[in-house]
């Protein structure tokens, strides 16, 4: 397995798919490495406006049935990652208030 920390793409170039062939070479060197594929913590910058109507949990599960988006991990769901759980205290962050979803991609 192998650990995915933070990517970002600079705001004036997102839309560009460069975002996606990160996540594309990410993919390629969990198979070329012979890893069973990538965990990460998936931030959850869009829970802020929803924090005081629900869980982080329920934002997930929302964010998973497809009722909401949320910037970051829409888009990992996108590049085929599951959520498996709920990380508490993942990062000092007002936004999540800490949370994080436990996401990963296993290789094919």
């Amino acid at each position: 397995w192998y650990y995915g920390t933070d990517i970002s793409v600079h705001p004036d170039h997102r839309g560009e798919g460069i975002g996606s062939m990160l996540y594309e070479a990410r993919k390629d060197l969990v198979r070329r490495d012979g890893k069973r594929g990538i965990i990460a913590g998936a931030s959850l910058p869009g829970y802020f406006e929803h924090k005081s109507t629900m869980s982080a949990a329920e934002y997930v599960d929302d964010v998973v049935a497809g009722h909401l988006s949320d910037p970051t991990l829409s888009f990992q769901l996108s590049h085929g990652f599951e959520v498996r759980g709920m990380l508490e205290n993942y990062l000092e962050d007002e936004a999540d208030d800490g949370w994080a979803a436990l996401i990963v991609w296993e290789a094919s």
